[in-house]
C-alpha cells in the first residue's frame, strides 16, 4: 500500500473511533481526541515521506548516468609484438577541459611481458615527432608505461616544444592478475590524477600546470609504442579502455561501477 493510502486509511480509522468515542465521552471530547490523532498521523505520514525522499535521493546519487563519450576493447585483447595488432585511435580527447580514462589491463608476473626489462613497456603512447636537436624529446607526448629503469608505472606528457612536465608515478607492487588503470584531468582546477585499483594499487596527483600539455594531436597508439618496435609492446590483455569527458577520481560513481566489473581470470 503507498504511503497516501495508508494516511487516508489511517483517517477513516481515526472517524470511526471518533464516533464510537462520542457515544461514551460525548461529541466535544472525541472532537478534541480525533484533533489530536489527526495532527499525530500527519506529523507522522510527514516524517515517512521524508524518510523515503532521502532514501529515494541516496540511491539516485549512487547511481551513474553518465557513459563513457569513448569506449573501446569491449573484449580481452592481446596486444604483442608477435601479433602487430596495436590499437590506434584518434587522440582529440587530449584537448578536452575534462577527461578520464580508464582501461583494465592483465598484469604478468614481475619479469614477464609488460613487465620484463630492458624495455620500457607501453599502454597508451602518443607523441607528434621528436624534437629537433634534443635527444630522446618528443613534442606532445601523452604515454602511460611500465618503465623498465625504474620498475613503476609512469605517466607523462610533453609540449609542443618538447618540454616534459611532471610525471606522475605509481610503485610497482602489483600481484599479478587484472588491475584497474586511471588517467583524470581538469584543466580549469589545475589537477591531475593517476590511480591505479582506485588508489590501493598505487595513486599519485599533480596541480601543476597545463603548459606541458600535448598542443597538437594525431593518432594515440593502444598497447605500444608510437614506433610500433617489438621491444615496446605491452605483451598483455587489455580490455575496457573507456574515456569519458568528465574529471572522475576514485568516489565517482562511474569509477566505482567500472571497478565492480573487474574482469575474470
Amino acid at each position: 500500500m503507498r504511503t497516501i493510502d495508508k494516511f487516508f486509511t489511517a483517517v477513516g480509522g481515526i472517524g470511526t473511533a471518533g464516533a464510537i468515542v462520542s457515544g461514551f465521552l460525548g461529541q466535544r471530547v472525541a472532537s478534541l481526541i480525533m484533533l489530536a490523532s489527526l495532527f499525530l498521523v500527519w506529523q507522522v505520514w510527514l516524517t515517512m515521506e521524508i524518510i523515503i525522499l532521502r532514501n529515494a535521493a541516496a540511491i539516485l546519487g549512487t547511481q551513474s548516468n553518465i557513459r563513457p563519450r569513448l569506449s573501446y576493447l569491449k573484449d580481452p585483447l592481446i596486444i604483442s609484438s608477435a601479433r602487430m595488432n596495436p590499437l590506434k585511435i584518434s587522440a582529440d580527447f587530449m584537448l578536452w577541459s575534462e577527461c578520464t580514462v580508464m582501461l583494465w589491463v592483465q598484469v604478468p608476473p614481475k619479469g614477464q611481458g609488460l613487465r620484463d626489462s630492458p624495455n620500457n613497456r607501453y599502454l597508451l603512447a602518443h607523441h607528434t615527432g621528436k624534437a629537433e636537436q634534443k635527444n630522446e624529446a618528443y613534442r606532445n607526448q601523452f604515454v602511460l608505461r611500465h618503465s623498465s629503469t625504474h620498475h613503476r608505472w609512469e605517466f607523462l606528457t610533453s609540449d609542443g616544444s618538447a618540454k616534459y612536465g611532471s610525471s606522475l608515478v605509481a610503485n610497482d607492487g602489483l600481484e599479478p592478475g587484472w588491475h584497474h588503470f586511471l588517467i583524470s584531468w581538469d584543466r580549469t582546477r589545475p589537477r591531475t590524477v593517476f590511480l591505479i585499483d582506485g588508489g590501493s594499487g598505487g595513486s599519485d596527483v599533480s596541480n601543476a600546470s597545463f603548459e606541458r600539455w600535448p598542443e597538437q594531436v594525431d593518432k594515440l597508439f593502444v598497447g605500444t609504442w608510437v614506433s610500433e618496435w617489438s621491444g615496446h609492446f605491452c605483451e598483455a590483455r587489455l580490455l575496457q579502455l573507456n574515456i569519458f569527458d568528465r574529471f572522475l577520481t576514485a568516489n565517482a560513481p562511474e569509477v566505482r561501477d567500472s571497478l565492480r566489473l573487474k574482469p575474470r581470470a
